[in-house]
């Protein structure tokens, strides 16, 4: 697993956050430990297997794993042939991987069946846009996947803004999107807060462009 050094401050202090709606004891979260020994909170672990939550209760069945690939929201699971990398990209209008280095990858699927079922983490919206609509329970941080250095004046600010939503837990569960599968700025904002220390990232890669198409295109809700 690739890992990015920098010079800020890794998080040590396992304090829990009482911010409303996104943040909760991240003791109710599923404890499958397959795949790097991560957590496997949204069922996207390598072994296929659901998450078994055993608070809150479920509102829903879990997608089964053929439903999931079935569905390509906005090419949220197209493979467009870039490699993963470890350093900002500069272009982020242009075509991501399909996975990131040190994080895992959440689809639409997995992401609505996460918030309908109340599983507790933090949502950071990184799109640097203010004219759309935001993921219902997401905070947006528009500068949070610029392009720079992991020792830059943008990584000091968002060490302070996720410090500040987490209570400087670095194991909270933290999911980031933007755009959509063709948007880099997630992409950014997730190895930005690997190299503040923070060790359960999720990138949904999907991101607006995905969420909207599940809706609209196929009324789920």
């Amino acid at each position: 697993m690739v890992r990015v050094r920098v010079g800020f401050p890794v998080l040590i202090l396992p304090l829990l956050m009482a911010h409303s709606v996104i943040a909760q004891d991240t003791r109710g979260f599923p404890l499958s430990m397959a795949g790097q020994g991560k957590r496997c909170y949204f069922g996207e672990c390598e072994d296929g297997a659901p998450p078994q939550a055993a608070a809150p209760p479920r509102l829903a069945p879990a997608p089964s794993p053929t439903y999931q690939n079935a569905l390509n929201f906005a090419n949220e699971l197209t493979n467009f042939g870039v490699p993963p990398q470890n350093v900002l990209q500069p272009r982020l209008g242009s075509r991501t991987p399909t996975s990131i280095p040190g994080g895992r990858v959440v689809t639409t699927l997995q992401l609505r069946y996460a918030l309908q079922s109340g599983l507790r983490f933090l949502m950071i919206d990184a799109w640097d846009d203010a004219q759309h609509q935001i993921i219902p329970g997401a905070v947006h941080i528009p500068y949070a996947g610029r392009p720079g250095t992991f020792q830059d004046d943008v990584q000091r600010s968002f060490y302070q803004e996720l410090g500040r939503l987490t209570r400087f837990n670095p194991g909270y569960p933290i999911v980031f999107y933007c755009a959509g599968s063709e948007c880099w700025e997630s992409y950014n904002a997730t190895l930005r807060a690997e190299a503040m220390g923070f060790s359960n990232v999720f990138w949904y890669r999907g991101g607006m462009a995905a969420w909207n198409q599940s809706t609209t295109g196929y009324g789920l809700r």
